[in-house]
């Protein structure tokens, strides 16, 4: 929510793909694989290479583990990746989230798109290693 002109406006930029959102521009999927006695079994445990709309966040944000880069760095991470990776183009990631926010008035949120998805055709292994980050 953001004051504009002494009423409440939705700051709908947050809550699709852009600049200023949670996951900036661009969010990298880390799926986990493990190994199981029917075979192999892929599963989401929440963790992104992403950009960010918050800066500070960079270097003074609690995380769940997710990697945060300046919005440039993950551009150019991305762009690098889908130059040197076989990938497949799956377009639009349709969603369907409604939901109603309520403060100082009634904002109604429709989100139909998650962004536009790129695959890898196969995973890049990524081994991530205890640190810190300097202060």
């Amino acid at each position: 929510m953001r004051a504009v002109g002494g009423r409440y406006a939705l700051a709908r930029a947050l809550l699709r793909p852009s600049y200023r959102a949670a996951f900036g521009l661009i969010a990298f999927v880390h799926l986990v694989e493990e190994r199981t006695r029917g075979g192999a079994v892929t599963w989401d445990q929440g963790i992104r290479t992403h950009g960010t709309g918050n800066l500070a966040s960079i270097a003074d944000g609690a995380s769940q583990g997710c990697h945060r880069l300046l919005g440039l760095h993950v551009v150019r991470l991305a762009g690098f990746v889908i130059a040197h990776r076989e990938h497949v183009h799956r377009g639009d990631t349709r969603t369907y989230y409604r939901r109603v926010v309520r403060h100082g008035g009634r904002f109604p949120v429709a989100i139909d798109s998650l962004g536009y998805r790129i695959e890898l055709a196969s995973p890049i292994p990524v081994e991530v290693l205890p640190g810190s980050v300097p202060r």
